[in-house]
């Protein structure tokens, strides 16, 4: 943070820093040239910017304070409970407070980061209202700024949000409205990922044709977007549809596997369960 906002102070500077600080207990070395500060630190030295700092300046801080937070953020997002736990219970505000200005400061890339990670967390502590609360927040902005694809992202997520909670149709509905913006941009990536939720929800629902329709179409597109990862993770969900459908929707299932032009079904897997 120092450094972006000024120049002059260099990186044997700010490291003889950090060490006394960490000396002293109010920071704590995690690599990479990056040290978490003791939540007491955080607050004071935000709060002693605010006071003596001219709105120009303190500006400069508050943007290294979000690249910071956001980034930080970000690494922390794709792990798991246990990993998230300490960071957010020891950063939580901080990040939260980074959102906030990264909203005021209209950086985009931040924003979003801090809002995937807090959701992220969010989820993973069940605190489903809480991660509805923020992928809204990252519509609403991404539709006022006419970010078509990041909120048809977040549209995405909020129908992931309400299918944990078995609300189905508002699941439904968050995935068509997501649907709908990556169809009409033409984003077959972005829509082959609403196909592939809509096909596992029609799945939960016991509606296992349509669940093999979706899914199949979910596949086929992302053969063609070069995504054989993607691919091949939703034709294990088709066969989990396949395997829990009754004997005559599974004939009707493997011929239009077939018709897709999709080879010979994929082995069950019996312990398997959508993803």
């Amino acid at each position: 943070m120092a450094n972006q906002a000024d120049p002059s102070m260099t990186r044997p500077t700010i490291d003889r820093l950090s060490r006394a600080l960490e000396g002293a207990g109010l920071v704590r070395d995690r690599g990479n040239g990056i040290f978490e500060l003791h939540p007491a630190l955080t607050g004071y030295l935000r709060a002693s910017i605010a006071r003596a700092a001219d709105p120009a300046l303190l500006d400069l801080w508050t943007r290294a304070f979000v690249d910071v937070m956001a980034r930080f953020a970000g690494a922390l997002a794709p792990g798991e409970l246990y990993e998230q736990r300490v960071p957010f219970h020891v950063h939580g505000a901080n990040f939260h407070h980074a959102l906030t200005q990264a909203e005021r400061l209209k950086l985009d890339t931040p924003f979003a980061a801090l809002v995937q990670s807090l959701a992220a967390y969010a989820q993973n502590t069940r605190d489903f209202a809480g991660a509805a609360r923020l992928f809204t927040r990252l519509a609403d902005a991404r539709r006022d700024a006419g970010d078509e694809e990041r909120e048809a992202g977040a549209y995405h997520q909020l129908g992931i949000i309400a299918q944990e909670q078995r609300d189905f149709a508002a699941a439904e509905q968050w995935y068509r409205k997501a649907l709908a913006i990556n169809e009409k941009q033409g984003n077959e990536h972005g829509a082959a990922s609403t196909y592939g939720q809509l096909g596992i929800l029609a799945g939960l629902q016991e509606r296992f044709e349509e669940s093999g329709q979706w899914l199949i179409r979910c596949i086929t597109a992302f053969a063609r977007c070069n995504d054989q990862h993607e691919a091949a993770r939703n034709a294990s969900n088709f066969m989990v549809t396949y395997r829990n459908a009754p004997a005559h929707t599974r004939e009707k299932l493997a011929a239009r596997w077939h018709e897709a032009g999709l080879g010979d079904l994929p082995k069950i897997d019996p312990n398997e369960s959508p993803s």
